[in-house]
Order: C-alpha cells, then sequence, then structure tokens
C-alpha cells in the first residue's frame, strides 16, 4: 500500500481551510420566520436588514467571534503548510478543531439590534444555520481529520 507524504497532508488541510473560508459568501444564518437569509459576510460583518428612515432600522452587528471563527480554518491550513512537521500538525488540529467548535456556534453569537427614534435595543432572534455555515463547519472537521491523521503518520515515522 502507497504511504501518503506529509506535504500531501498540508496541501489537503490548506485546500480545505480555503473551502471553509470561502463559504463565506454563501448563506450561513437563517431567519426562518420570514424565510429571510444571510451571507457569512453580512453576518460576520454586520448589514442592516430593515430601514424606516429617520424612525428606525434593524441591523445585524459585528461580532469578533465571528470573523475569528471563519479565520481559524484558513489559518490552520496556512499552519500546515508552512510547519510540515508534528507541531504543525498538533497546532493545525487544535486551530481546525475550535474553528469547527465556533463555526457551529456562530448562530448563537450573531447579535441583531433594532433602533427606533434614537433608542437601541437587542432583539432575540433564534437563527438557524445555513448551507454555507454547515458546508464550512464539514470542511473544518475534515480539515481536523486530515490534521490527525498526518500526527498519527509522524509518530509512526519517529518510533
Amino acid at each position: 500500500m502507497k504511504q501518503i507524504n506529509k506535504s500531501s497532508y498540508s496541501l489537503i488541510s490548506f485546500i480545505l481551510g480555503v473551502i471553509a473560508v470561502g463559504m463565506i459568501f454563501l448563506p450561513a444564518i437563517l431567519y426562518s420566520d420570514t424565510d429571510s437569509s444571510f451571507t457569512g459576510i453580512q453576518a460576520v460583518f454586520g448589514t442592516e436588514f430593515a430601514s424606516l428612515g429617520i424612525f428606525g432600522s434593524g441591523q445585524i452587528e459585528l461580532n469578533i467571534l465571528c470573523i475569528i471563527a471563519f479565520a481559524l480554518p484558513v489559518l490552520a491550513g496556512i499552519i500546515a503548510v508552512l510547519y510540515n512537521n508534528g507541531k504543525g500538525a498538533i497546532i493545525s488540529l487544535a486551530l481546525f478543531t475550535v474553528g469547527t467548535v465556533l463555526l457551529f456556534l456562530l448562530p448563537s453569537f450573531v447579535t441583531a439590534t433594532v433602533t427606533v427614534l434614537g433608542e437601541t435595543s437587542a432583539i432575540d432572534v433564534s437563527w438557524t444555520m445555513g448551507y454555507g455555515l454547515i458546508i464550512a463547519a464539514c470542511a473544518s472537521i475534515c480539515g481536523a481529520i486530515i490534521s490527525l491523521a498526518k500526527l498519527m503518520t509522524s509518530g509512526e515515522k519517529n518510533n
């Protein structure tokens, strides 16, 4: 049986990280009551979803945890390529795992606010995961599995 070299694991990890961050352009969160969806960019960096002129508006706020959730998988892929050894695999595995957890929790991090006549208040919205977020989380899970496989094969060669 042919062995896969460590650089192949690194390249696959990088591709999975890029796929995960690329899903930021697809629908990430859904509000099922109104059939409205927001892309990952809108969920992460914020957007105005309702405007009543000077009387009021509704917006999704910028959230740092959402930025980190999408950034960690691509960072893990970059580290897997730059540090093609056991330490790089451990760091990559940790970043992919944390990224996966944050991606699954992303709907709970998204904050929506409503401003009416100058008064701003947060509203409770039960967001659900869109297919872009699900694909990003699955790519991150696969990246963690690849990093674990790379770690296991580098451990076997050391013994």
